[in-house]
């Protein structure tokens, strides 16, 4: 048989890291990466002969800040998903132990796995 308080414990830690690194995400997405450019990001930041400096672009245009900023959007989207899917998980059992300690309402609907939002709903396409 499956043990869900291990899955239950597990869900709860990688929660708890994810809400760590979503927090320093978060912060940092509008900053410029403070690692120095690498010879492929074309010497950004550097003031080259003819050129002139223009601090917004860079921080607009870094590679590091972007994919900060993208993988921020795609959380954004699953925590959507996921926000969905446990309150109908909440909602089902909760349903099931009202039922179970005999509640008898007929209006009460219990829902079903099939209700769960879909991963197409996870706000990826908005990305």
């Amino acid at each position: 048989m499956h043990n869900s308080t291990s899955d239950l414990d597990d869900l709860r830690s990688g929660l708890e890291r994810l809400a760590r690194l979503y927090d320093t995400a978060a912060a940092i997405q509008w900053e410029k990466s403070p690692a120095r450019p690498t010879s492929r990001d074309d010497d950004a930041g550097r003031k080259g002969e003819g050129r002139v400096a223009d601090p917004t672009s860079d921080v607009v245009l870094d590679d590091r800040r972007l994919q900060v900023r993208a993988e921020i959007r795609r959380a954004d989207g699953f925590l959507r998903w996921a926000r969905g899917a446990v309150a109908t998980i909440c909602s089902g059992l909760d349903i099931a132990i009202l039922a179970w300690e005999g509640w008898d309402e007929p209006e009460v609907d219990h829902v079903r796995a099939t209700d769960l939002p879909s991963r197409a709903d996870n706000g990826a396409a908005e990305a």
